[in-house]
C-alpha cells in the first residue's frame, strides 16, 4: 500500500498532527519536537474543530501562563479558559490570594456556561478541591440596571458570598453600605463598583477610584460571583462542626475553638479552603 508523502509546510504539519490526535482519541500520542508557538497553533486548530473542549495539563504555573498567553494570539482569549492551583502551602493557616480566586472562578464560570474551548490547568489545580458546581451556579448572578432587588437579603447573601462589611471599601471581597449607596469590590475587577438604589430599584453601576473615591465609568451589568472558595449557609453551620469534631485532638485547643467559633457565626477565617471537605459532603 502507497505510503502518503510526508506534510512539506507547517500548515500541512500541523493538520496531519491535528488529523493524527483526532483520529487516535482512546491512545496516547505524543508530538514531538514542537515550539511552543507550534504547540499553541496546533490547540488552537484542534479546540476550533472539536466539539467539546479540550483539557490542557501543563506542569508548572509558569507553563501553563506562557501556553495561555501563546494560545491567545491564535484562538479567541474569551474561550480560554485558565484554572490555576493556589498559592499557597497545602494546609497552611492562609486562604489562597483574591486575585488567584478571581481567576479561578472565571474560569469555572466559563465552563459552566460552556463558553470555553481549552481549559489550561496544572496538576496541582487537578488535585485540589473546590466547591461543588451547583452550589457555584447559585452563588454567581448578573444585577443589571432597573433591577429591583431586596436590600436586606442581598445584604446577607454577600457576607454568605464571603464578602466583608467594612466602612470603606479598600481591598477585593469588601463592601460597605451608605445610606442608598452600596459599594462592593468584587474579586474578580480592579476597581471597585458603586451601586445606587431608589429604595429597591437599581438605578446605577459605576466603577470607582478607591483613593479618590470618584466614579470612572458606568456600567450596564455586572457578574457578581462568591468572595472565597467556600460558601456555606449560616444554618448548616451544626452540621459542619459535627464533622469537625474528629479533627479537635490534632488541633491546638484554642484554634479548634476559633473556628467554631467562625462557622457558628457564619463568618469567614484564614485556610478554611483546606477545610472543604467540612463545608460539602460531596
Amino acid at each position: 500500500m502507497p505510503q502518503p508523502n510526508p506534510p512539506e509546510t507547517l500548515e500541512q504539519s500541523l493538520d496531519f498532527a491535528a488529523k493524527t490526535v483526532r483520529q487516535n482519541r482512546q491512545q496516547e500520542t505524543t508530538l514531538s519536537s514542537l515550539s511552543e508557538s507550534a504547540a499553541a497553533l496546533l490547540i488552537a486548530q484542534l479546540a476550533e474543530k472539536n466539539q467539546s473542549p479540550l483539557l490542557l495539563v501543563c506542569e508548572s504555573y509558569d507553563d501553563a501562563e506562557r501556553t495561555r498567553i501563546n494560545l491567545e494570539f491564535f484562538a479567541d482569549p474569551d474561550r480560554i479558559a485558565f484554572f490555576p492551583h493556589w498559592d499557597t502551602i497545602p494546609y497552611d493557616n492562609q486562604s489562597p490570594d483574591k486575585d488567584v480566586v478571581a481567576v479561578r472562578f472565571e474560569a469555572l464560570d466559563r465552563i459552566l456556561q460552556q463558553k470555553s474551548q481549552v481549559v489550561i490547568t496544572t496538576p496541582n489545580a487537578l488535585m485540589q478541591r473546590i466547591m461543588p458546581a451547583d452550589v457555584f451556579q447559585r452563588s454567581s448572578f448578573d444585577l443589571v440596571v432597573s433591577d429591583r432587588v431586596e436590600r436586606e437579603a442581598f445584604l446577607a447573601g454577600l457576607v454568605e458570598l464571603g464578602f466583608v462589611r467594612v466602612d470603606m471599601v479598600e481591598e477585593k471581597g469588601e463592601f460597605a453600605v451608605r445610606g442608598e449607596l452600596i459599594d462592593l469590590f468584587l474579586v474578580s475587577n480592579s476597581n471597585p463598583v458603586r451601586l445606587d438604589f431608589f429604595d429597591d430599584e437599581l438605578e446605577s453601576i459605576k466603577f470607582f477610584d478607591v483613593e479618590t473615591q470618584r466614579s470612572i465609568s458606568d456600567l450596564e451589568s455586572i457578574r457578581v460571583v462568591p468572595a472565597r472558595e467556600v460558601v456555606f449557609p449560616v444554618d448548616q453551620s451544626d452540621a459542619v462542626i459535627k464533622r469537625l469534631i474528629p479533627l479537635k485532638s490534632m488541633s491546638v485547643p484554642q484554634t479548634y475553638q476559633y473556628i467554631v467559633e467562625q462557622i457558628e457565626a457564619g463568618a469567614t477565617f484564614a485556610g478554611m479552603e483546606n477545610l472543604l471537605t467540612l463545608f460539602y459532603e460531596e
